[in-house]
């Protein structure tokens, strides 16, 4: 059912890929002597691969300096036209992806090479409509590369997290150095700092389906944990916290002077992409899906990484090399950007602590993603608020028999 459900979401959406946008790509690639000769779109993902966005490629032939050749772009597109309620939702997540990619990243880069540091280790971003309804990104196809996504079911390694936490810093400290240098409002002026969760607490019906989903997040783990022995205090807890869950995640989003920068936002290792030398050992990472970005404390990033995509024992015996690792990246990129380190490495790992709720929360909310098989994902295209209690009664049930 959940196959089905996304090959008619993905029909519905591949005629936002028009082959104007294509052409624009393809010049922003391969520049104006590039002439489109054909192109066609091939599917690659699988059910719980992508949620906010249906992801496809498109193979591409253009003709260059007399020579026929070939190109491969990945495509994200609006899933949720027409859908009134998440069409605002959606529009927003595409604004902001679409401009870090093509606007921004170009930008941090240009200011990385200068002071002779290496561009960030992201795919580059070749059109971006983003226009309400025909949302549609074309980017890089980091397959050519030699990258490839990492078994979300398998927690990563220390190998695989030191990779992620030395770039995840890069690219924190990279927008630092875009206010500093370029301005202050170099984010805000194209909308992307508008918050998706105030646009969703204006409508009480978003705001409340959006409680439910984490509440119910939190009752799945309640009845996990009621099964097991020696948890009858953190059952207690988080029955205690379930009412107001959905207020205490948005506290922890709010930035401070000493703790602001652009954040990832769904930093997990379904939106990494790694590369492999010959003895199958991680060499190089990639960081996916910017679609989440949002000033806040770095500490959310770390915390969603660290408790989603690890095994508890691989977290917990290399926690002080990661943050050492992440700090000295962060602050090693600031200050070859002449800039001021905004806080220690020790302030850093209270903020950590402060914000461990984010990371249990998250961790909760995925795990039924992480484990799920393709016929135990659920079709989020048809959720409605009046759904909402079926939907997480459906969710809890596939967490449980998992």
């Amino acid at each position: 059912m959940a196959e089905d459900n996304l090959k008619v979401t993905k029909k519905k959406s591949l005629d936002l890929l028009t082959e104007e946008n294509i052409k624009a790509a393809l010049r922003n690639d391969k520049g104006e002597s590039a002439e489109l000769v054909a192109w066609e779109a091939k599917d690659f993902t699988k059910p719980g691969d992508n949620y906010a966005g249906v992801v496809t490629s498109a193979i591409v032939k253009y003709r260059q300096n007399g020579e026929e050749t070939q190109v491969t772009y990945i495509v994200k597109l609006n899933p949720m036209r027409g859908v009134e309620m998440f069409e605002c939702f959606t529009h927003n997540q595409f604004i902001r992806e679409g401009h870090y990619f093509t606007v921004f990243l170009p930008e941090m880069n240009e200011l990385l090479i200068r002071f002779n540091e290496p561009p960030l280790r992201l795919a580059k971003g070749f059109f971006a409509n983003m226009k309400s309804t025909q949302e549609c990104l074309i980017m890089e196809d980091l397959r050519a590369r030699g990258f490839k996504m990492f078994d979300r079911k398998k927690g990563v390694d220390r190998a695989h997290g030191m990779l992620v936490l030395n770039e995840l810093g890069r690219v924190h400290a990279a927008s630092l150095l875009k206010e500093k240098y370029i301005g202050s409002d170099s984010f805000e002026k194209y909308g992307v700092l508008e918050d998706e969760w105030d646009l969703m607490k204006s409508d009480p019906k978003m705001s409340e389906m959006a409680q439910q989903m984490y509440a119910g997040s939190l009752n799945g783990s309640i009845k996990l944990l009621e099964k097991i022995s020696g948890y009858e205090n953190t059952v207690e807890w988080l029955k205690e916290i379930q009412p107001k869950i959905l207020d205490l995640v948005l506290d922890l989003f709010k930035p401070s002077e000493k703790f602001g920068v652009m954040i990832h936002g769904d930093c997990w290792n379904n939106n990494i992409l790694f590369r492999y030398d010959s003895s199958n050992n991680p060499v190089e990472v990639m960081l996916v899906d910017f679609q989440q970005i949002k000033k806040a404390s770095p500490a959310i990033d770390l915390n969603y990484f660290l408790y989603s995509s690890f095994m508890g024992p691989e977290r917990t015996s290399n926690l002080d090399d990661f943050l050492k690792k992440y700090y000295t990246s962060f602050s090693t990129t600031l200050r070859a950007g002449q800039m001021d380190v905004p806080f220690t490495h020790d302030e850093l790992c209270q903020e950590v602590k402060d914000k461990l709720l984010f990371g249990l929360v998250m961790a909760m909310f995925l795990i039924p993603v992480v484990l799920a098989e393709s016929d135990d994902i659920l079709d989020v295209d048809s959720l409605t608020p009046e759904k909402m209690e079926e939907f997480m009664k459906e969710r809890e049930e596939t967490m449980l028999k998992m």
